[in-house]
């Protein structure tokens, strides 16, 4: 006999109480529009508008991430959408554990952060931020999203808007880079492992802790030990592991849309890896594409309530393009000032 067991994670709903200091968690910029995720024991998202570019180039020389502001605001409505075939605004931040929804009418900054690694943190996003690729940068290393609404659109049209969103597929060609250049530095293996390891639980870090890029950081990890170890557990069983452990670490990541993308395709081609083996390398591509296409198409339609059916045939391109030479020129554009090659790139 079976006995299931629903459990249904509650957290009751803390009033804002008038408060008017709040910690930056997250920000975005798009045009003369700013979002953010502040926390006060409570997590609001909020909205501003510079009234110039001046204003904009202040907020980006003095705030950072886990600044201390006081601000002053009035509450929005929270709608439930009333058309079933619109973006359900109200659940997405309710997923996010997110109440309220405010205007910020000013903003001052009170005090910075002296947490080390927040400074390192907030140093990296500058020199990234100084970048004439800095959206793109920003979208493919750090899963903050600032690209052009027009080329997003196109993106979605073509059913490859997935790849410019942080995943598991980046996070293969991150720890695939970093374990040859350790490889070359003639360092043990068992070391180069560790090594990688230490450096995505910091990007996990960096990218605030993604549903997406935990889940893919923890299942390298854990790949890690089992082969340092010689536990031979299979892969499959040790993606299991890894989404039991991510959602007990976090159970709202079950509601992100990353990660459910992220998590069923994984599965899926874990379990053909066999298969993929045996196949060339445009045989195996074609496969993945037709793959991941067919597995995600269920949550496309659901939410976009269309999908393009020769996005499968853009991916060909598209995901060898990607990852054999746009995100890696992203990587080398750290150390490198290569903006030129990279703004040709999406010129073409």
């Amino acid at each position: 006999m079976l006995t299931f067991i629903r459990i249904k994670f509650v957290k009751e709903k803390e009033n804002l109480n008038n408060k008017t200091i709040f910690i930056i968690e997250e920000y975005h910029i798009n045009d003369l529009s700013l979002n953010l995720i502040l926390s006060n024991k409570i997590k609001i998202k909020a909205s501003y508008y510079f009234k110039d570019e001046e204003e904009k180039k202040n907020f980006i020389k003095y705030y950072d991430f886990k600044d201390k502001i006081k601000i002053n605001y009035e509450i929005l409505n929270l709608k439930k959408k009333n058309n079933k075939e619109l973006f359900n605004y109200y659940n997405y931040l309710k997923n996010k554990n997110i109440n309220y929804n405010i205007l910020i009418n000013k903003m001052t900054l009170i005090k910075k952060s002296k947490n080390p690694l927040i400074i390192i943190k907030n140093k990296i996003y500058r020199y990234i931020s100084s970048k004439k690729t800095s959206n793109y940068m920003k979208a493919f290393i750090l899963g903050n999203n600032e690209i052009n609404k027009n080329y997003k659109r196109i993106y979605k049209k073509l059913g490859i808007n997935h790849l410019f969103a942080i995943s598991g597929m980046h996070i293969s060609i991150f720890t695939a880079i970093f374990l040859k250049l350790f490889q070359l530095l003639k360092i043990e293996e068992d070391k180069r492992y560790i090594f990688v390891s230490i450096l995505l639980i910091f990007y996990m870090f960096l990218t605030s802790f993604l549903p997406s890029i935990t889940r893919a950081g923890i299942f390298f990890i854990l790949l890690a030990i089992n082969r340092i170890y010689y536990f031979y557990i299979k892969p499959i069983n040790i993606l299991l592991l890894t989404i039991s452990l991510v959602l007990l670490i976090n159970p709202y990541f079950i509601l992100d849309i990353g990660f459910i993308y992220s998590s069923l395709i994984s599965f899926f081609l874990i379990y053909f890896s066999d298969y993929l083996e045996n196949l060339s390398y445009f045989k195996s591509l074609l496969f993945v594409s037709i793959i991941s296409m067919i597995v995600s198409f269920p949550i496309t339609i659901y939410l976009n309530f269309e999908i393009n059916l020769l996005s499968f045939i853009f991916n060909l391109f598209y995901v060898p393009f990607v990852s054999i030479i746009f995100f890696p020129l992203l990587l080398l554009n750290l150390i490198l000032p290569i903006d030129f090659l990279i703004s040709f790139l999406i010129f073409i």
